[in-house]
């Protein structure tokens, strides 16, 4: 499975659970591999993306204004087990932040 719907699958369950819905579905991966999808909630808008140039996914804040935060901590590629620590860390972060 690609990190990104690893990276995807854990953090669609907090936007989920927080009433967040799919706003702008999946892109295709580019050549270098990277793919988003947004999830909104009201004016809130948070994109899960995966950076296959860099190797790594993070998760986006809308911060108006034309202007996306990038969140931390971010989830680079990695052996699985340090993959999922970084992961279970951002999502602990998220779970925060909505």
């Amino acid at each position: 499975m690609h990190e990104y719907h690893k990276l995807k699958n854990a953090l669609v369950e907090i936007f989920s659970e927080q009433g967040y819905k799919e706003d702008k579905p999946d892109t295709d991966l580019d050549y270098c591999g990277s793919v988003h999808s947004i999830y909104a909630h009201g004016e809130k808008r948070f994109m899960i993306e995966w950076d296959g140039e860099e190797g790594f996914g993070a998760v986006e804040q809308w911060m108006g204004n034309n202007s996306w935060a990038m969140l931390k901590p971010i989830v680079p590629e990695d052996v699985e087990s340090e993959f999922n620590k970084n992961l279970e860390a951002l999502c602990k972060e998220d779970k925060s932040r909505l």
